[in-house]
């Protein structure tokens, strides 16, 4: 069950732990420990992306690692993993043109 602490005792302690009193507070953290992050995640973690035209394989930490790279969103790698689908389609609305765009990548985990 626990102690209970008044409610005046956990508005002083909630206080006293946000912003300037918060450990992490205007810290963030490095590339590399989201990524291990990210990877300790296990199936949300390495995602390949495999360029067909050169063969070359690039793997990133996350879905939003990738998609940042390919210029696309994180949904979409996603979406794209699960069907297996090579490339990414076009919207009806056009954006920008991506290399991921032109269907020369494939998506794995």
């Amino acid at each position: 069950m626990g102690h209970k602490y008044k409610d005046e005792v956990r508005l002083a302690m909630s206080v006293s732990r946000t912003g300037s009193g918060n450990h992490f507070y205007g810290k963030s953290h490095t590339m590399e420990t989201r990524s291990l992050m990210a990877a300790a995640k296990g199936a949300y973690g390495l995602i390949s992306v495999t360029n067909l035209e050169t063969n070359e394989t690039v793997e990133y930490a996350s879905s939003h690692l990738a998609a940042a790279a390919l210029n696309v969103g994180p949904n979409t790698i996603l979406r794209y993993i699960k069907s297996q689908k090579v490339g990414v389609p076009t919207r009806s609305v056009p954006r920008p043109a991506s290399p991921v765009l032109k269907k020369i990548y494939k998506l794995t985990r």
